[in-house]
């Protein structure tokens, strides 16, 4: 954690003021490793060369408070869940045999109260507010006043949740919750960000008045960072750190309904080739422990950035055997 280097919502000493865009996440955002945390912070770096841009995100419980200027001119204020927050939702957890961070924060946040004052000083000033996803929309109401709206849809939510959560109760409870606050979140922005036009027309289709407002602005990549290595350099890597010759495929996920179909995938395609070593990184991994896996499977869970970059340099191929979710496109 960092020292806080400036108030939520006040521009730092020094600095030419700008115009600001706030941003909501369920997630910390800073340092970016899943899918969700590159899409924020790269999307919003850029935007930042024309906003200062704050990001006021939820932490988990016990983690202690961080505000911090994680790239040239976007900030990211992040309130750890309280005690009672965190005992909420893994109540829920337990009815349910899964995560459930997003869909149950619009009926927890409140158990934080820091985060909606966090959100209200952060607003203060500020030309747009972003909900990326909409789970925080409650807080959002409760604080943005005349500040417009903007709903970034990173799927399509309702579609993605009813798989997970259908299957229980407690799970169809908040299956509900999540088509209520989704669109509430399509109602009430003036503009909706969707990853893809399919998200965008199935929004549509659910809710209503969302074609005339909906941009496109899909999934990227940030190429710079990923340095090209030669195969013939891949290949001494891999000797050199005991993974032989043989083909070496890769999977990156978090743990996301989407990734832990593709995880699946993976491994009807190990038990049919042997020859092939399958490395499988991030907290996707979770979900296969206690389970045999082919001999050839090797899940390494969430790893730092420096080794993340080494197993980029090692590996022969690059997977994503995925049929839902934006990841795909």
């Amino acid at each position: 954690a960092a020292t806080p280097t400036v108030a939520a919502g006040r521009t730092p000493a020094g600095r030419t003021r700008r115009p600001r865009v706030v941003v909501t996440s369920t997630f910390g955002v800073y340092p970016p490793r899943g899918g969700g945390q590159n899409r924020l912070y790269y999307l919003y770096r850029a935007l930042a060369s024309e906003w200062d841009v704050e990001i006021v995100s939820v932490a988990r419980s016990g983690e202690p408070a961080y505000r911090g200027e994680i790239a040239p001119g976007v900030f990211e204020t992040r309130i750890p869940k309280t005690r009672r927050h965190a005992e909420a939702e893994t109540a829920l957890e337990a009815r349910i045999g899964q995560p459930v961070t997003d869909v149950a924060m619009p009926r927890l946040i409140a158990l934080t109260p820091d985060y909606e004052a966090a959100l209200r000083a952060a607003v203060a000033g500020a030309r747009w507010i972003v909900a990326s996803h909409p789970y925080l929309l409650p807080a959002i109401e409760a604080v943005r006043g005349s500040v417009p709206l903007v709903y970034e849809a990173h799927n399509v939510e309702v579609d993605l949740k009813e798989r997970a959560l259908a299957g229980s109760r407690a799970g169809r409870d908040l299956l509900g919750l999540t088509r209520a606050v989704e669109g509430a979140a399509c109602r009430e922005a003036t503009l909706i960000t969707a990853c893809s036009r399919a998200d965008a027309d199935r929004l549509d289709a659910l809710y209503g008045d969302v074609a005339g407002k909906a941009a496109i602005v899909p999934n990227g990549v940030d190429l710079a960072s990923v340095p090209f290595v030669p195969a013939s350099e891949r290949a001494a890597r891999k000797q050199a750190c005991g993974l032989g010759d043989g083909l070496l495929a890769l999977f990156m996920g978090a743990w996301h309904p989407p990734n832990l179909e593709a995880a699946e995938h993976l491994l009807g395609y190990a038990r049919e080739l042997p020859d092939v070593t399958f490395l499988l990184v991030g907290s996707v991994c979770s979900a296969l422990e206690g389970r045999s896996l082919p001999g050839n499977v090797a899940p390494a869970g969430v790893v730092d950035d420096a080794f993340k970059a080494f197993l980029l340099s090692c590996a022969d191929v690059a997977l994503n055997p995925m049929v839902s979710g934006r990841g795909r496109t």
